[in-house]
């Protein structure tokens, strides 16, 4: 019986000789996989935390843009209106309010909010853009669409860093948006 299956005596089977089947892994083979693990983890990790970036970049843009477009089209349907659009840096969101005091502001407690606050995903912040800034953190619309003041502001994610810089033009109430720097 001793020649019949090379390998190992087990005290589990009485001392019978075990197949070659039931070895199971060398350590050599164990840090192969290990390592092929960590490489693939390695290369992975980084494409991930990309796409995600990509998302909450796309997320926090589609909130801004549509905020705006209801700010707007209220504004429009209302001409004694002026509707706005408040950039919540402190709660990292926007939320869409009337203008009840004319103030040109968002005024918590005073003014009516239209749509509550939309939160970003985390990582997603506002920044300061150099140049014709938003004043009072707020974009209001007029009657006729057009904008109180135009200006521009952005939001970026934490890491890896991407921004996105939104220009509203005065005239038209035109949103552009662009890459940013």
């Amino acid at each position: 019986m001793r020649g019949q299956y090379p390998g190992i005596r087990s005290s589990e089977t009485g001392g019978h000789i075990l197949p070659p089947s039931f070895h199971g892994f060398t350590i050599i083979e164990l840090i192969i996989v290990i390592a092929i693990l960590g490489i693939t983890a390695a290369v992975a990790i980084p494409i991930i935390r990309g796409g995600l970036a990509r998302t909450q970049m796309m997320d926090a843009t589609e909130k801004i843009t549509t905020a705006c477009t209801i700010a707007r089209a209220r504004a429009i349907a209302n001409p004694r209106l002026r509707c706005g659009v408040f950039l919540d840096k402190s709660n990292k969101g926007v939320l869409v309010f009337f203008d009840s005091n004319n103030n040109s502001a968002y005024s918590a407690g005073a003014d009516e909010i239209f749509r509550p606050l939309e939160k970003f995903s985390k990582g997603i912040t506002f920044y300061a853009v150099t140049g014709d800034t938003i004043d009072n953190n707020a974009v209001l619309f007029k009657g006729d669409g057009s904008a109180i003041d135009g200006g521009r502001f952005g939001i970026q994610t934490s890491a890896p860093v991407k921004k996105k810089v939104f220009a509203v033009t005065k005239l038209t109430g035109a949103i552009t948006i662009a890459a940013g720097s």
